[in-house]
């Protein structure tokens, strides 16, 4: 996980490294109706990894990351995170191309 944190934060040239926090609080995912959260600018990530697959983890985190970097160049404003939303859209597609390209050199993720 460390190895795709790193090279994740390089393709999107993350100016921080935040905090990544795996979690198996099922109440956090389900009350919050999410795997994954971050709050633009307090440096921190959390992700639910209970009974999911390595790549569904990894594709949270690359998602989370995304918006890490929307917050650094200051693209996300309040109530600009929906579903559907254009930030929302970008992480999503984002994740979804840039696991693909890691998985492709690492198929051991697909488990």
């Amino acid at each position: 996980m460390q190895k795709f944190i790193k090279w994740s934060s390089s393709i999107l040239h993350l100016k921080t490294n935040p905090e990544i926090e795996f979690s198996y609080d099922t109440g956090e995912a389900q009350e919050g109706h999410h795997t994954g959260r971050h709050t633009d600018g307090d440096n921190k990530v959390w992700v639910y990894a209970k009974n999911r697959n390595m790549v569904d983890i990894m594709r949270t985190v690359f998602h989370e990351l995304v918006h890490v970097r929307q917050g650094e160049l200051n693209m996300i404003q309040h109530g600009d995170s929906y579903p559907g939303s254009p930030i929302e859209a970008e992480a999503d597609m984002m994740a979804g191309k840039y696991m693909k390209i890691f998985g492709k050199e690492h198929p051991e993720i697909f488990q």
